[in-house]
């Protein structure tokens, strides 16, 4: 496509979302304002995929085409790498605060928000976050992923489908603590919990404790890696639940499974899985292949996007801007986005079921 139509669109697409949000009381740019973006540029690859190099990289050329056509504007990015896991989330934090001197925070990473909660809501400044937090509250943090408690949804499937009890599989995760409650809430049977200790590495007691409970379906909450492990394991001691469901994870890390598990990646046959319908608009793609030579990652979209609401909500008083962010409506790369009162995005998901390798909506 000719560059010019190309930032053309881009320059119509900014009008209309600055145009929708015109309410929005905005008001001129003193600066710097620097954005802090937290994101794991390391340990978290899925099928591939770095999800959080590609969040990083929608940031990145959201912040190249918004200042390309407003070059008047004085937003400054600070990125730093958490490795998906909390301690490095934490020192990427206190360095975005003491030295980059941040006026808002994108953050990727559930571990990481877990952990510098209390001191961004201390701070009042704006939070973009894209990871489920364990505790959702009405304050100055922004869930930019659609509504996760839709795990509910899963909850739905076990009842109609007849099944009385579930061993929920799941990493130690703070933020898979709430998922899991709400999976309890919605399902009507008993629940037992198998939590994969950080050590473990073989799997193998973590097989035997699923077999012991015997119970009618498993709830698989691990990263594609771990769950592919367990899954194998369970395969090599002979053991086959009646049913297998799964989290995000089997959509993210499909391939995962299929090359960890080989030729027994039939035993998935029939597993039902949350399944995101959210998809990315093509014209950012294309954008984006341009910029980075490669394709969108399944985060990439999402990170653009954050960039945008917190650049198109800005105000120099944090109360306004907070405000501002609860009154966004737009359309943004990802879909529709705007917040509910305690700043969820509404929920996109549906339920797939694995047919021939391959996840099928029903």
């Amino acid at each position: 496509m000719n560059k010019k139509i190309v930032w053309g669109v881009v320059a119509v697409l900014i009008v209309i979302i600055v145009v929708s949000n015109a309410a929005l009381n905005n008001k001129p740019l003193k600066g710097p304002v620097k954005i802090g973006v937290i994101s794991s540029l390391s340990g978290l690859v899925e099928n591939g995929d770095n999800l959080g190099q590609g969040f990083a990289n929608g940031v990145i050329l959201a912040q190249e085409e918004y200042l390309k056509g407003n070059s008047d504007a004085n937003f400054v990015v600070a990125l730093e790498d958490d490795n998906y896991d909390s301690k490095k989330g934490m020192s990427a934090y206190q360095k975005l605060v003491s030295v980059d001197k941040i006026n808002s925070l994108i953050n990727l990473s559930s571990p990481t928000i877990d952990v510098i909660k209390s001191d961004v809501q201390s701070k009042g400044f704006p939070v973009l976050q894209l990871g489920a937090e364990s505790q959702v509250e009405s304050d100055n943090v922004f869930q930019m992923y659609p509504d996760q408690t839709s795990v509910k949804m899963l909850g739905d499937v076990a009842n109609k489908e007849g099944i009385h009890s579930v061993t929920v599989v799941m990493e130690q995760v703070k933020a898979y603590e709430k998922f899991v409650s709400d999976f309890v809430q919605a399902f009507s049977g008993t629940t037992t919990i198998v939590r994969i200790p950080a050590t473990e590495k073989e799997y193998a007691s973590t097989a035997l404790k699923i077999k012991q409970n015997n119970s009618d379906a498993i709830l698989i909450f691990t990263s594609s890696k771990v769950g592919a492990r367990v899954i194998n394991r369970l395969n090599q001691i002979g053991y086959k639940p009646h049913k297998l469901y799964f989290d995000l994870g089997l959509q993210l890390g499909l391939n995962d499974y299929k090359e960890l598990l080989g030729n027994t990646t039939t035993s998935l046959e029939g597993a039902e899985a949350l399944f995101s319908i959210s998809k990315t608009d093509p014209a950012f793609a294309a954008r984006y292949k341009a910029r980075f030579s490669s394709e969108p990652g399944f985060l990439s979209g999402y990170g653009y996007d954050s960039y945008n609401v917190m650049v198109l909500s800005y105000h120099s008083d944090n109360t306004l801007w907070l405000k501002n962010i609860q009154k966004y409506i737009g359309e943004g790369v990802t879909g529709k986005i705007s917040f509910d009162g305690v700043g969820l995005r509404p929920a996109e998901f549906t339920i797939a079921t694995l047919r021939n390798g391959e996840l099928v909506i029903q």
